[in-house]
């Protein structure tokens, strides 16, 4: 049928789609029929697979053409995590595929990240604020180094953080 089924109330936590990549009219259905399907009703996240790149030749698609096809589908549905290409034949990248999906599910971004606009969520946001400000000690609005080990340690676990370490890091959110 046309209309798509009523939304189930979840009936997965992940998708490995697959196309096949001998085949461009399963890539092009990809965007005509199953994304917006997806989207339409049940939004989960979303890995895409091109199955039996063993029968491609390796000068057939270059890296850049295969950006320009991937790109547009990772921005027009936000729930398409990753695109990939895999043979069951010969298993190749099959564990990768499968690790990702298992990723997906067991570390989901979705109560942080809203994938519509990716932006962090206010709940999210809000959160992080809070455990920033408990710890910074001096009441400032930044973590000196101290108070980013007090963090390390209390959050992680783990053995202090060099002065390199914490330049890094500071680098990195700054």
């Amino acid at each position: 049928p046309d209309s798509p089924p009523p939304p189930p109330s979840r009936v997965c936590d992940a998708i490995i789609l697959v196309y096949d990549s001998t085949s461009p009219q399963t890539f092009n259905r990809l965007t005509t029929h199953w994304l917006p399907l997806i989207e339409s009703v049940c939004p989960v996240p979303v890995v895409v697979a091109g199955n039996k790149v063993d029968l491609l030749e390796d000068e057939e698609i270059t890296e850049m053409e295969q950006k320009k096809v991937v790109l547009p589908i990772l921005k027009r549905f936000s729930f398409v995590h990753a695109c990939m290409e895999v043979s069951a034949k010969t298993l190749f990248f099959i564990n990768e595929l499968f690790f990702l999906s298992q990723t997906l599910v067991l570390f989901p971004v979705r109560p942080i990240l809203d994938l519509g606009t990716n932006q962090i969520r206010d709940d999210a946001l809000r959160a992080l604020y809070r455990i920033f400000r408990v710890h910074d000690l001096d009441g400032d609005g930044l973590l000196d180094d101290e108070e980013i080990n007090r963090f390390q340690e209390i959050v992680f676990g783990g053995e202090r953080l060099g002065g390199e370490d914490i330049g890094a890091l500071k680098k990195v959110v700054g």
